[in-house]
C-alpha cells in the first residue's frame, strides 16, 4: 500500500480562535474553494442538513469539473475538527480511495493561526506519484488562496 501524500496551508487571521474556528466549520465551500490550475473547485452542496456541525454528518461536494466527492465530519476538537472526503467521481477516483483533513486554529499574539491539513490515500504506487505532482504544482497553493479567502470573510464580519 502506497504511503499518503500530505499537505497543509495556514494563515493568520485577526479575530479570536474560537471565531476562526467556528467561521472555518460553518464555511461554504462554493465561495471558498474554487478551481485553480488543474484542480477544480465546489460547484454545489447538497445532502447537508442544517449547520455543519454533527460529527457523522455527510454531505456531497459537486466540482466544477462534474465529478462529486462524499464530504462526512469525524470529529469537533477544541480547537477545530476533522473531515473525510471518499466516493470520488472524476478524476480522483482513479487516483485516492479518500482524504483526509484537519481545520486547526490555535491562539497566535493577539489573533489566531488557521491551519489546513490534508492527507490524500493513494489507490498504489502510480496514484502516489501523481498526487504527488498535483500536490506539490497545484494543491499547496489551492488550500493557501481558500484560506485566503476563508481569512477575508472572517475579518470582514
Amino acid at each position: 500500500m502506497a504511503r499518503p501524500v500530505a499537505a497543509a496551508a495556514s494563515i493568520d487571521i485577526n479575530a479570536s480562535p474560537e471565531r476562526t474556528r467556528a467561521a472555518s466549520l460553518a464555511l461554504d465551500p462554493v465561495r471558498i474553494v474554487r478551481a485553480q490550475g488543474l484542480l477544480p473547485g465546489v460547484r454545489a452542496v447538497s445532502g447537508q442538513r442544517g449547520a455543519w456541525s454533527a460529527e457523522g454528518q455527510m454531505r456531497v461536494l459537486t466540482l466544477t469539473d462534474g465529478a462529486t466527492a462524499e464530504e462526512t465530519l469525524l470529529a469537533l476538537e477544541p480547537g477545530g475538527y476533522r473531515y473525510r472526503i471518499a466516493g470520488f467521481t472524476g478524476p480522483f477516483a482513479r487516483l485516492a480511495s479518500h482524504a483526509e483533513a484537519r481545520f486547526e486554529a490555535a491562539p497566535r499574539g493577539e489573533g489566531t493561526r488557521l491551519s489546513w491539513t490534508y492527507e490524500f490515500h493513494p489507490k498504489g504506487a502510480v496514484s502516489a506519484a501523481i498526487l504527488s505532482f498535483l500536490v506539490d504544482g497545484w494543491w499547496n497553493a489551492f488550500m493557501e488562496a481558500a484560506l485566503t479567502r476563508l481569512k477575508d470573510e472572517i475579518e470582514r464580519a
